[in-house]
């Protein structure tokens, strides 16, 4: 049944009220694809629009709206960077501080099906070493499918593909076709729905006041500016004095969270409530502003402004008349990084058209074509990249991936032994081409372990 665009974009408006998600014109499709099926569970549009307005979070109709708008990708260990300075510097350092009352309060925000407080859990044991101590992790999130997962604690392949090798082992175990966590770290967090536009929390929600830590990752960019302005403040509210907040790469930026110290550290940004003992940071000053075109930046000045600030960044790109090509892909990458799919691949076939031999636009294409379940498109642009790249390894290592997808796990492990034997001889601190953040030593380890996943006979290489 078509949907007219006013009753979209009041299905819409109610949805974002209620959940705080904002659909974005690209995402249109899935928006009435959601509408769709929450249509068969009541008699008419009128009924569904009734029902999205009044019907409590946790049903039927509500329900199949709002898990087939949220974006459940995730994974154990997720983004190793932030979870490697987790183990190796901040959680020894709030341990360390906790010490005396013995008692540790985590809060994994848009949790999904729970890999993350899981991590977190994991880390906490590593660490403690037998201790005994009041652990307190929680994990939220809006849809209860997800949390339902969550709390059985059963994962495939896909779920481990950055576990560190000496936790595999001590923390996991074959349970059929599917991976069971050990049942102590999954009786140490515990799951409960939390919608993060409500404004309930942390006040009325003990679960998720004086936090030590939480983690707030890959959510916010979902949200309108107002929200993410007012949700950073709840968090910063659920926050104990002295606490941290982890949030993702690609999160609004940090003027949204001014009323925390900000701590630049390898691999990442956290914030911080201000102990008691610490003045209040003071705001920033108003700046004058002069009305008149800004200077074109730097390409290294973009790169910059998009590490601590994507936003900004786009929208600096996205208002040039007359972008160099290397300007684009960076543009490219950044929409991607947001979720702008549909935007990030126009971008791409953009760079195409201009130049039909450029490697790293056929790499980013297939890896939006993948993102988006466009398969042979993956496997098409991917094999290009490598093609015209003789050198490009991690075009290879995502083309098995996507070969994976297809099922053709063979060809997968002679595309990842390909990309090992590129490897061979450097570094393995250089550079990787097509992902700046990237080093060779990081894709071996990463092409070892998907080669392990694609030997084991319940295979789960692909992308849920």
């Amino acid at each position: 049944m078509a949907w007219s665009p006013s009753d979209a974009q009041l299905a819409h408006d109610i949805i974002l009220r209620r959940t705080g998600i904002a659909v974005p014109v690209s995402r249109a499709a899935q928006l009435t694809a959601a509408l769709d099926a929450a249509l068969k569970l009541v008699p008419n549009k009128t009924a569904l629009l009734d029902a999205l307005d009044k019907q409590p979070m946790t049903s039927a109709a509500v329900r199949a709206v709002v898990e087939r708008l949220t974006i459940n990708e995730t994974h154990f260990f997720r983004n190793r960077p932030q979870f490697d300075y987790l183990r190796r510097s901040l959680l020894p350092a709030v341990i360390e501080e906790r010490a005396a009352s013995r008692t540790l309060r985590v809060w994994s925000a848009a949790c999904s099906s729970g890999e993350e407080p899981y991590s977190i859990a994991i880390l906490l044991d590593h660490l403690l070493a037998g201790q005994q101590w009041n652990l307190h992790v929680v994990g939220s999130d809006i849809d209860q499918q997800v949390l339902a997962k969550a709390r059985e604690g059963l994962y495939g392949d896909w779920s481990f593909r950055e576990v560190p090798a000496e936790f595999r082992d001590k923390y996991f175990a074959q349970a059929g076709d599917r991976i069971a966590l050990d049942p102590r770290i999954r009786a140490m967090a515990q799951f409960e729905q939390l919608n993060l536009a409500d404004r309930s929390w942390p006040s009325r929600r003990p679960s998720v006041a004086n936090m030590d830590l939480i983690l707030c990752r890959n959510v916010l960019i979902y949200f309108r500016e107002e929200q993410v302005q007012r949700i950073a403040d709840q968090l910063f509210d659920a926050l104990r004095p002295g606490g941290w907040l982890l949030v993702g790469h690609a999160e609004p930026n940090q003027m949204i969270f001014k009323r925390f110290v900000a701590h630049h550290v390898p691999g990442t940004v956290l914030y911080q409530r201000p102990p008691l003992a610490a003045p209040r940071p003071a705001p920033p000053r108003p700046q004058i502003t002069v009305k008149r075109p800004p200077p074109p930046m730097s390409l290294t000045d973009l790169h910059r402004l998009a590490a601590r600030d994507p936003g900004s960044a786009i929208r600096q790109l996205e208002q040039e008349t007359n972008p160099t090509v290397e300007r684009q892909l960076l543009l490219c990458r950044l929409l991607a990084g947001r979720n702008r799919l549909a935007e990030a691949r126009q971008t791409a076939e953009k760079v195409i058209a201009r130049q039909m031999l450029n490697a790293e636009a056929y790499y980013l294409l297939g890896i939006i074509a993948r993102e988006t379940r466009d398969t042979a498109t993956a496997v098409s642009s991917l094999r290009r990249a490598g093609f015209l790249e003789r050198e490009f390894a991690l075009a290879r290592v995502a083309l098995a991936g996507a070969l994976a997808d297809q099922g053709q796990t063979r060809r997968a492990q002679g595309e990842l032994q390909s990309a090992a034997e590129l490897l061979e001889g450097k570094p393995a601190t250089a550079a990787v081409m097509g992902d700046p953040d990237l080093n060779v030593g990081r894709l071996r380890e990463q092409i070892a372990g998907q080669l392990t996943l694609l030997k084991r006979p319940s295979n789960c290489f692909s992308a849920p």
